[in-house]
């Protein structure tokens, strides 16, 4: 609750809440679009325009891994809460699951018809939100949809859960946010 991380050109910036730079995460070739930070505050998840998404440690200021894959630009991250996962969202649709050093776990392709803009991660630790054309609730094990939903007319460019962890905000090129119950059993 202190700091916040804002991207920009071939880096991403951690600021203290009354606007002091703390450290500068330099290593994108392109644009740092996609931001994220562990549940626990010692990483921050970065993914940009170069196609990778990038891990590093807060304390330190340092590179902790670089994951990298066959995908398109990278326009979403998320951690998922246990610190040990984290999903990237790209062009095509695609959704990539990644461990904290670097590793692919698995690619969930055609989630989307197009590109995955949002990704947010569900306290289960198992199942994830993900935004483009429409909103997909999948599980982050095997990549089932377990729902659609298809409360915008146009692409949804962003998603963020509700403090009770039961629904989700969602905004679209519509011009409207909505929030919805994602439909799963509080854990």
């Amino acid at each position: 609750g202190v700091h916040f991380v804002v991207g920009g050109w071939q880096e991403a910036s951690l600021y203290h809440v009354d606007g002091t730079l703390v450290h500068t995460f330099e290593g994108h070739t392109s644009s740092v679009n996609a931001l994220a930070a562990t549940s626990d505050g010692q990483h921050i998840i970065s993914g940009g325009y170069d196609t990778l998404v990038k891990v590093w440690n807060v304390a330190s200021g340092s590179l902790v891994s670089t994951c990298e894959g066959p995908a398109g630009l990278v326009r979403a991250v998320a951690a998922m809460p246990d610190g040990k996962r984290i999903l990237s969202g790209s062009d095509g649709g695609a959704v990539r699951v990644w461990l904290l050093d670097g590793t692919h776990q698995n690619t969930f392709e055609g989630l989307h018809a197009q590109t995955v803009l949002a990704l947010v991660a569900l306290p289960d630790n198992r199942h994830a939100l993900s935004g483009g054309n429409d909103i997909k609730l999948f599980n982050v094990n095997d990549g089932g949809v377990l729902r659609t939903f298809k409360h915008h007319t146009n692409t949804v460019s962003s998603l963020a859960l509700m403090p009770d962890g039961l629904r989700f905000v969602s905004a679209s090129y519509d011009r409207t946010a909505r929030i919805v119950e994602h439909g799963l059993a509080p854990q």
